[in-house]
């Protein structure tokens, strides 16, 4: 501005317009270099203001691994009922539900498109049968599909399906549903009545014997059961104690996944018909049953325990009603200089969805005795689209993430 003052006062005279021409020129050449180094600023502190704004920014979170609970449904023979597979995911991912076992007896239904868009029936249609895994549940459907049981009579469950659920990025563990007869009010998963022979089961510790006798007759709380009887004594002459006891083995269909009954109950009925049960000669130290796992842990094996000591079992029919959870047993340090603990809640859900052993004692004396076994049931606590599990214990690598 005063440079160019300068060129209208001194333009009267040529010497005096170039010395103000000159003067202008250098303004102008100053000018420019102060406007270059303020946009050569403005432009730094622009990149750094866009840096630190981004590292700031807290990182993406990591995506949650969606759930697909187990669980168990109530129908009657011949008859349908409707059940929800929608799962579970924490970040509140959109999800898809997939079929990826079929049920072994019984039919399983997508919804018909009238019931599943405005609820009307009929339910299903015949066309709509799933008959292979691997089956998406159409979205309209909202996670629903129908399973239509044989018409037959049960004292357990009719079948099981399997499924998982998936957000796109991560799949579910798969989740077990298990349907039972509404007509069975205890919802009992796998029994045995013995109502006509030994359903599989056997005894261990017995000698070269494993073998149980089945009884069509009735005695107090026995009604149709099986017995055995002890073929060999192996008692520490010091002690007076069993070295080896004697028990009834579960068979196969009480075994594998059995995780429905957390919460639940093991019941069964005992009762001796020979023997001294005296208090002298009953056996004190004994694990009066045993529940065991020789896949858990991470393949090294867990083994749960009530204590006979819990109970005063003196051989008259009695019934037993064993809780299913964590509170309830003792857990094989797998040591003689350790103690036996509680186990934790999913460990306790570890176990029982890979049982490999249930014991029940038959040798509750120091001497021989004769007894009995009748009515054994694993029970569910709920039926219905209801968590029988914890989520936290719902793992795609049990004993790793639980």
């Amino acid at each position: 501005r005063r440079a160019r003052e300068s060129a209208r006062l001194g333009g009267s005279t040529p010497r005096g317009r170039r010395a103000a021409a000159d003067t202008l020129e250098a303004a102008q050449r100053g000018g420019l270099a102060a406007m270059g180094g303020y946009k050569l600023f403005a432009t730094a502190w622009t990149v750094f203001l866009y840096v630190t704004t981004a590292l700031a920014q807290p990182a993406a979170a990591a995506n949650t691994r969606p759930k697909a609970p187990h669980l168990v449904y109530k129908v009657s023979p011949g008859a349908q009922v409707e059940i929800d597979l929608r799962g579970y995911d924490k970040d509140g991912n959109r999800l898809t539900s997939v079929i990826t076992r079929l049920p072994s007896a019984g039919a399983l239904f997508d919804l018909s498109q009238i019931y599943a868009t405005h609820g009307h029936r009929p339910k299903t249609e015949p066309s709509g049968r799933i008959s292979r895994t691997g089956h998406a549940i159409p979205r309209t459907s909202k996670h629903r599909v129908v399973y239509e049981a044989p018409n037959k009579h049960v004292s357990g469950s009719f079948a099981t399906i399997r499924y998982t659920v998936s957000d796109g990025i991560d799949t579910s563990a798969e989740g077990i549903v298990t349907f039972i007869s509404d007509r069975n009010t205890d919802n009992v998963l796998v029994s045995s009545d013995f109502s006509d022979n030994a359903d599989g089961w056997s005894v261990v510790g017995n000698g070269a014997s494993s073998a149980v006798t089945h009884e069509r007759s009735s005695h107090q709380l026995l009604n149709h059961f099986i017995y055995a009887a002890d073929a060999r004594l192996n008692i520490d002459p010091q002690t007076g104690r069993d070295r080896s006891a004697w028990y009834f083995n579960a068979p196969a269909k009480f075994l594998g996944f059995s995780a429905h009954a957390y919460n639940g109950k093991l019941s069964f009925t005992l009762g001796a018909f020979s023997g001294d049960f005296s208090p002298a000669r009953r056996n004190s130290d004994l694990n009066m049953v045993v529940l065991e796992c020789t896949t858990c842990n991470l393949g090294k094996g867990m083994r749960f325990a009530k204590k006979i000591s819990e109970f005063n079992f003196d051989g008259t029919p009695t019934r037993f009603n064993l809780a299913l959870n964590e509170k309830q047993w003792l857990k094989d340090p797998n040591s003689v200089l350790s103690t036996w603990t509680a186990p934790t809640q999913c460990e306790m859900v570890e176990l029982l969805s890979s049982l490999s052993s249930i014991r029940i004692l038959g040798d509750h004396t120091n001497f021989y005795e004769t007894v009995a076994l009748d009515s054994v049931q694993l029970t569910s606590p709920v039926v219905g689209h209801k968590h029988v599990i914890p989520m936290t214990c719902l793992c795609i690598h049990p004993g790793t993430q639980c």
